[in-house]
C-alpha cells in the first residue's frame, strides 16, 4: 500500500503543478481489511507492535486528508490482472473493466481452447 500511496501522492503533486488536479481526494483501494484498519485508525495495541513504517506513512496521509483508503472485494480488484494467474472468465471481466478489447482477428496457428 505504501508504494501505491507514494505514487498517488507523486502524481497528485504533478497534476497540481499542471493545474489539472481533480477536485476530490484520491482513493486507494485495498482488499485487505486488516491493512485498511491499520491505516485508518491510530489505535496502538499489542498485536500492532511489529507494524512497519509503511503503515505509519499511509496513516499520516489519510489523517492529513491527502489520501482516502477504501475496501474493495477481491473479486473486483482489477489490479489482479497484472499480478495473478486468473481463470478465463475472471480475466475477461477485468479486461473489460480496463476498457481493453480482444484482438479482432485470430492469429494463424492459434489454439482454440473451447
Amino acid at each position: 500500500m505504501a508504494n501505491s500511496a507514494s505514487e498517488i501522492i507523486w502524481i497528485s503533486n504533478l497534476l497540481r503543478e499542471l493545474h489539472t488536479l481533480p477536485p476530490d481526494c484520491p482513493t486507494l483501494l485495498c482488499d485487505n481489511k486488516s491493512a485498511l484498519f491499520l491505516t485508518q485508525n491510530p489505535v496502538s495495541h499489542k498485536h500492532a507492535k511489529h507494524i512497519d513504517l509503511d503503515y505509519h506513512f499511509v496513516r499520516e496521509l489519510v489523517a492529513s486528508g491527502k489520501l482516502r483508503t477504501s475496501f474493495i472485494p477481491t473479486k473486483l480488484q482489477v489490479a489482479d490482472i497484472f499480478t495473478k494467474s486468473l481463470s478465463r472468465p475472471q480475466f475477461e471481466f477485468f479486461r473489460d473493466r480496463l476498457g481493453c478489447r480482444p484482438p479482432p482477428f485470430r492469429l494463424r496457428g492459434d489454439v482454440n481452447v473451447y
